[in-house]
């Protein structure tokens, strides 16, 4: 009979190298490290994205508000709603106006900024430009609103911009940039999203928009 021959058992050595090998403490070290780095790296650039889409966001939410805007004075002797004539936050406002050419209240908002802020049981974060809605505030007159033909350059005249605490206006803010009522907000990265007298919203820098004695909100321009 044919023994099976016998297989030889590994050494001790050879027991060694067939073991996992367990990382060291400066290996853990350095991998925590290289994963510290990459985060730190990840973080601003998830950041600017995050900005980017909230601005997105903004730009098209006012070009909807800009449309019914629009629409309203279209509708009504190409007059632009008044801002609050019935001095409330959240009734009978320009909102309420042109409401029907919006149909969501979601579209009012700036995602930048917590409902929790917003004042006087407001539900909007954008308002319409003081020089075209509430016109006795910046001391001119009619006192509520304009015809459209005022504005002789509407590509270059804000009609809603936003105000980060619910005020039914956006205006200069007395030459600083914070937010007192209806005060210009600028929380998208040294700018803000505006709506413009021909229908179309971008994204201004701050001293963009404050340029030229905050040029871009006077119905009434000394040049072109």
């Amino acid at each position: 009979m044919k023994k099976t021959p016998r297989v030889p058992q590994p050494d001790g050595a050879q027991r060694m190298t067939n073991k996992r090998h367990a990382f060291t403490l400066i290996e853990l070290l350095v991998v925590i490290s290289i994963i510290a780095v990459l985060i730190a790296l990840l973080v601003p650039t998830v950041g600017r994205v995050k900005e980017r889409a909230t601005r997105v966001i903004c730009i098209s939410n006012q070009r909807q508000l800009g449309l019914g805007l629009l629409f309203y004075a279209r509708e009504h002797d190409n007059q632009t709603p008044r801002s609050n004539p019935a001095n409330n936050w959240t009734n009978q406002t320009w909102r309420e106006s042109i409401m029907p050419y919006v149909n969501e209240r979601k579209v009012y908002l700036c995602p930048l900024i917590p409902k929790q802020q917003l004042k006087g049981n407001s539900y909007a974060s954008y308002g319409i430009n003081a020089y075209i809605g509430e016109r006795s505030a910046v001391g001119l007159s009619p006192a509520d609103y304009i015809y459209l033909a005022q504005a002789r350059f509407p590509a270059k005249t804000i009609s809603i911009g936003e105000n980060g605490e619910g005020d039914w206006v956006c205006e200069p803010p007395n030459g600083k940039f914070n937010l007192n009522a209806g005060g210009f907000f600028c929380g998208h990265n040294g700018g803000a999203v505006m709506a413009f007298l021909d229908g179309h919203s971008m994204w201004l820098a701050t001293n963009e928009a404050a340029d030229n004695g905050w040029y871009l909100f006077k119905v009434e321009k000394d040049k072109p």
